[in-house]
C-alpha cells in the first residue's frame, strides 16, 4: 500500500545578494522534510477491472478500507518523524481530518487547505519544538482552471519569539500532464504562479527569509518545463543530491 505514497520532488531556492550574505551569517538549520501524496479515497479506485468496461469503485465507498489505509499513512509519517510534513490529496471529510488531527496535534501545528469545489486538499505540518509559524498561512489557488492550490508558510526556529522568519515553506500539488497541449501550458502557468507567490510573500516580510523550501507532488520529471522553470528561478533539486 505504501507504494501509493511516493516521495516526489522537494526543492529549496537559492538566494543572492544581501540574502546570500544573511544566509552565510545565519545559524545552520537542519530539517527532516517529508512530502507525501496520500491519495484521496474519492479518487483512488479499488477492486478488479470489469470485463464489461464498468469503472472500478472509488475507495471512498468503503469507509473501513480507506480509513485503514489512511491509518497506515499516519503510521508511516509518525515513523519518519519529520520536522516539516507536506501532504497532498488529504481527504477533507470529518473522519479523515480528525484522524490526522488526533495523531499529530500534540507535536505539530497543522494547516489544512481545500481545493476549490473538491473533497481533497493539502495538509502542511510543522513540528513545534523545531519551528514556529510567523503570521498566518497563505492559502492560494494557482490557476482558475485545474483547481490547484498551494500553502505558503513563513517559519522561524522555535524558542526565539523575536527571530525573523528564516524560511518560506510551500506545499503544492500540480496538475498531471495527460498529453493534451493545454496540460503543458496549464502546468507552466501553475509553476510560474507558485514561484511568484513565494516571492510576493517574501517581499511582504520585514526581513527577507534566508531560503525557500518548496515540496509536493509536481506530477513531472526533470525533462519537462516545470522543472526547467524552477531551475531557472534558482531552485535546487534536493532529491537529485541524495
Amino acid at each position: 500500500e505504501m507504494a501509493d505514497a511516493r516521495v516526489k520532488e522537494a526543492t529549496a531556492a537559492r538566494k543572492g545578494g544581501k540574502e546570500a550574505a544573511a544566509a552565510a551569517r545565519a545559524p545552520a538549520l537542519r530539517l527532516r522534510v517529508l512530502t507525501f501524496n496520500v491519495m484521496a479515497p474519492c479518487y483512488k479506485r479499488v477492486g478488479e477491472a470489469s470485463m464489461f468496461g464498468i469503472p472500478r469503485p472509488r475507495e471512498a465507498a468503503n469507509a473501513a478500507v480507506w480509513q485503514a489505509r489512511q491509518r497506515r499513512c499516519v503510521e508511516a509519517i509518525q515513523a519518519a518523524r519529520p520536522d516539516v510534513a507536506m501532504l497532498q490529496e488529504i481527504y477533507l471529510v470529518d473522519e479523515c481530518v480528525q484522524l490526522y488531527t488526533q495523531a499529530f496535534e500534540s507535536e505539530y501545528n497543522l494547516f489544512f487547505h481545500r481545493r476549490p469545489g473538491k473533497e481533497d486538499g493539502l495538509l502542511t505540518m510543522v513540528r513545534r519544538e523545531v519551528l514556529r509559524a510567523v503570521g498566518p498561512a497563505q492559502n492560494l489557488t494557482l490557476t482558475p482552471r485545474g483547481d490547484r492550490v498551494t500553502t505558503v508558510l513563513a517559519v522561524a526556529p522555535a524558542g526565539d519569539d523575536d527571530a525573523s522568519p528564516t524560511l518560506l515553506v510551500a506545499n503544492t500539488h500540480l496538475s498531471f500532464d495527460h498529453g493534451k497541449l493545454w496540460d503543458k501550458r496549464l502546468r507552466r502557468l501553475q509553476a510560474e504562479a507558485l514561484t511568484a507567490a513565494l516571492h510576493a510573500r517574501d517581499t511582504e516580510l520585514a526581513v527577507p527569509t534566508v531560503a525557500y523550501l518548496l515540496a509536493g507532488d509536481l506530477n513531472g520529471d526533470r525533462q519537462e518545463q516545470v522543472y526547467g522553470h524552477l531551475k531557472k528561478e534558482g531552485y535546487w533539486d534536493s532529491s537529485a543530491a541524495v
